[in-house]
């Protein structure tokens, strides 16, 4: 799990907060940003496109930070 869920769309989905095409439908939204030499982070744009509510965003975001620490740590055991 820890591979597919560090990304935030996934997380939001495992969460299910959002559905699976809503992640799709922010992916090709944040697409069109990047075309156009912008940068935008797919959770405010799920949240401004109405499918995520902000305290949601938050906490996953929150997870996925955790997530982030639990593996440096592995790998800073492993490299020892």
């Amino acid at each position: 799990m820890a591979e597919v869920a560090r990304k935030i769309g996934q997380i939001l989905v495992r969460m299910g907060h959002i559905t699976q095409e809503q992640l799709e439908e922010g992916l090709r939204i944040q697409e069109q940003y990047a075309l156009a030499n912008n940068r935008k982070p797919l959770g405010r744009i799920l949240v401004e496109a109405g499918y995520l509510e902000e305290r949601y965003l938050e906490s996953a975001l929150s997870i996925q930070r955790s997530m982030s620490v639990v593996r440096r740590s592995k790998r800073r055991r492993t490299m020892k």
